[in-house]
């Protein structure tokens, strides 16, 4: 493939790595942490995550092995907690849902050239959620401000300047790809090597779920088809196409810090841990009862 058909999807990749890495540490934080519960330092004075959590201290930090340890630790058990994951499918849900709306909406323009029929996502989001939530979750929900505000802005985009809802549709659903993939396949591992669940389970993961489709092709029919409408683009359409890249990003990382993180994980810690505790309480009185009254 020639270096001129990448070009558009590089330039994107580059304009918004930093805010990526922003958004990408804010999804592991909120699968291991209640983020506005940390205090800084927490994970260690040289923990990147912290630079993410606190913006006035340095963002690009090296990161040592004991902080990745204890990150990767804590990590691990909030991809135990159901709860915290259906919340994330709950505010992006919303957000998939109208731009799949919009892409029949919108199937005569430039958009109807991305190749999205393997991709739709809506039914297996409410698959996931009737799983989750129970299939009455629907009566008493609306969607939460972060998620308001993230449709208004996409209505305002498909109302003035369409072509611009191809930069949250490729980022959108090039992330359900990648990250959205990984993370299920860590989740379901760590739920196989686990104390509290006993029995791991392919339920609820629908959404990351492609079939029989290679996810190496969706992904790079994706970002090829991307690359040859840009090439049909004028150079002030491509850069709005960068900056509302940008834009996407910053709507992702305020829907995802609304995610609600379950304090029951903790419950779980202490479960697992607490009689351990208590054996080595009750160790430690025994043995100084011995030396008080028998080995002094």
């Amino acid at each position: 493939m020639p270096d001129k058909e990448e070009n558009f999807c590089k330039k994107m990749a580059k304009a918004t790595r930093g805010i990526h890495a922003i958004s990408d540490a804010l999804v592991n934080a909120k699968l291991a942490f209640d983020i506005e519960g940390i205090p800084p330092g927490v994970l260690g004075t040289n923990c990147a995550l912290d630079c993410v959590l606190w913006p006035k201290q340095r963002f690009f930090r090296e990161t040592t092995k004991a902080d990745k340890q204890r990150f990767s630790c804590a990590l691990q058990l909030g991809f135990l907690d159901d709860s915290v994951w259906a919340d994330g499918l709950l505010v992006f849900y919303e957000v998939f849902r109208y731009l799949e709306g919009a892409m029949i909406r919108l199937r005569n323009t430039k958009i109807g050239l991305l190749p999205l029929s393997e991709l739709q996502r809506t039914e297996a989001f409410e698959r996931d959620l009737d799983h989750y939530l129970g299939k009455d979750w629907r009566k008493n929900y609306s969607p939460r401000d972060s998620v308001a505000k993230y449709l208004m802005r996409l209505r305002e985009v498909e109302d003035t300047d369409p072509t611009l809802l191809m930069a949250y549709i490729y980022h959108l659903y090039m992330g359900l790809l990648s990250g959205g993939i990984l993370l299920r396949k860590k989740r379901q591992f760590v739920q196989k090597i686990s104390p509290f669940k006993a029995q791991p389970s392919n339920d609820g993961s629908n959404v990351t779920d492609f079939g029989q489709n290679s996810i190496f092709q969706l992904k790079r029919d994706l970002r090829e088809s991307m690359n040859r409408i840009a090439e049909t683009l004028d150079e002030d359409t491509k850069n709005k196409l960068i900056e509302e890249s940008k834009i996407v990003f910053e709507l992702n990382n305020e829907i995802i810090k609304s995610v609600q993180t379950g304090s029951h994980v903790f419950e779980k810690i202490f479960y697992f841990i607490g009689p351990v505790l208590l054996v080595l309480f009750v160790l430690i009185i025994v043995l100084n009862i011995l030396y008080k009254y028998i080995i002094r």
